[in-house]
């Protein structure tokens, strides 16, 4: 089987290391529970450029080089890498909205948490990324013939969904 996998909060927990990094540094008290979406202005105040240039910054810094697995992820992603009793193995894929300016770090946590577990790497570019026109996961899916998406995003999950993934 394709499997796609999405990074944050699938795999890594990047808002565990978003609000340690925004609270020490900004001196909020921003918890996990107020934040609903990836606008994270919405939890913390400010405006959408503000929290661009915040999460730009972020990216820079030890708390996104040192993001942790969430929890049960590797051993996930370990028995879905398991060959099964006719020796095949399922493909994953990891699909994230992530910039790409921030591949090599992501390539970087992927292959210090997750040893050689993933047939390729998509960034779409849709999260603070600098291209006019970010592709669409479900795009991705469809060209890598993805048959399941493993997604937090219920906007995404809903594209992917709308493909027939």
């Amino acid at each position: 089987m394709n499997i796609g996998l999405d990074i944050d909060e699938v795999l890594l927990r990047l808002l565990d290391a978003f609000i340690l990094y925004h609270n020490q540094t900004y001196g909020t008290k921003a918890v996990k529970e107020n934040f609903r979406s990836y606008n994270f202005e919405e939890a913390v105040g400010g405006s959408k450029e503000e929290m661009k240039q915040k999460v730009l910054h972020f990216y820079t810094t030890p708390y996104f080089e040192n993001i942790q697995p969430v929890p049960g992820s590797q051993q996930g992603i370990a028995k879905l890498a398991e060959p099964d009793q006719s020796e095949r193995k399922n493909s994953l894929y990891v699909i994230t909205a992530r910039a790409a300016r921030i591949k090599e770090q992501t390539q970087r946590s992927l292959a210090y948490h997750f040893p050689d577990r993933f047939s390729g790497l998509e960034l779409t570019d849709q999260w603070f990324g600098t291209s006019t026109e970010p592709r669409k996961k479900s795009s991705i899916c469809v060209d890598k013939n993805i048959e399941v998406m493993v997604e937090d995003s219920l906007t995404q999950a809903l594209d992917c969904a709308a493909a027939g993934i």
